[in-house]
């Protein structure tokens, strides 16, 4: 009975023991791939600087495909407008084609300015004349300091003069006999003045000569 139990008690432990050793090499099997997987990942895994270069090329495509986009939606905005103002120009009823050349002018503005000097002499230029339409002519409007002339760009002609008339007044001139009398009447008022002053005077002296007279009567 003792060597039974004692066989079975070896025949456990020896079970133990196999169930131990099985349960030690499943376990190193199952960690020698986790070991050897470390080695291939470090030579399969880039560098954090070529990581960090390839994210910052992705991000830059991915900025250059955005900006490639925002000008093609602006190119195709700018050719809707440029054709939508194209039809408005053609439906446009009042349409006028813009000159293809300036008009020709005969008039240089030196000649313009002596015109206006000369119907206005003793002005002073304010500022270079300017080609403007007057009435539907082509005209130069020259500004002096006396007022504002038009003068036709073609022919030279004065097509408003807005410089007010200088008005002269002539003084009457006086005849020989009108000067002598003038002149005559100046004398007598000058020696009627001579006289009333000879007589102030001659008072003067009777009034001081009786004042002296009177003090020598009181002494």
């Amino acid at each position: 009975m003792q060597k039974l139990w004692t066989h079975w008690l070896a025949w456990a432990l020896g079970a133990f023991t196999l169930v131990i050793l099985g349960a030690v090499v499943g376990q190193a099997m199952r960690l020698e791939p986790t070991a050897a997987q470390p080695v291939v990942e470090a030579t399969a895994t880039p560098s954090p600087d070529a990581s960090l270069k390839m994210l910052l090329q992705a991000r830059e495509q991915a900025y250059q495909q955005l900006i490639a986009e925002a000008n093609t939606r602006l190119e195709q905005a700018y050719r809707q407008i440029e054709e939508l103002s194209a039809q408005l120009a053609g439906s446009s009823p009042g349409a006028v084609d813009p000159p293809s050349s300036a008009p020709s002018v005969v008039l240089s503005p030196a000649r313009a300015i002596w015109i206006a000097m000369n119907a206005a002499p003793g002005s002073a230029l304010m500022k270079e004349p300017e080609l403007v339409l007057f009435q539907g002519v082509l005209a130069y409007e020259v500004v002096l300091d006396q007022g504002m002339l038009y003068i036709d760009a073609n022919t030279g002609q004065i097509l408003y003069n807005g410089i007010s008339p200088v008005i002269q007044v002539i003084q009457p001139q006086l005849s020989s006999r009108e000067t002598g009398s003038q002149s005559g009447s100046g004398k007598k008022h000058e020696e009627h003045k001579e006289r009333e002053k000879k007589h102030e005077e001659h008072k003067e002296r009777e009034k001081k000569h009786e004042e002296h007279e009177e003090r020598e009567d009181d002494d």
